[in-house]
């Protein structure tokens, strides 16, 4: 399955490893797709890419929210 997951802190990272190991599609959305933080969640995760946020919805069959509530709005805007 092709899973975007629109957030890489604790929770998007988590849910990325776990899915990726079970062999899901992952694309992270991020602020700052080429940041060291998530090139570093790359490496760990196979069949990965990270795009901007508003690129991510494109790539999946599901998407998952996994950001602040107080930033929740602003991403849902963007997507």
């Amino acid at each position: 399955m092709k899973i975007s997951i629109i957030g890489t802190g604790a929770v998007g990272t988590a849910l990325g490893k776990r899915w990726s190991a079970m062999n899901h599609e992952i694309t992270f959305g991020s602020r700052n797709p080429r940041s060291p933080k998530v090139l570093s969640l790359l490496k760990e995760c196979n069949n990965s890419i990270a795009v901007d946020i508003e690129q991510a919805a494109s790539h999946s069959d599901v998407i998952v929210l996994a950001t602040p509530w107080t930033s929740a709005l602003n991403v849902i805007e963007k997507l």
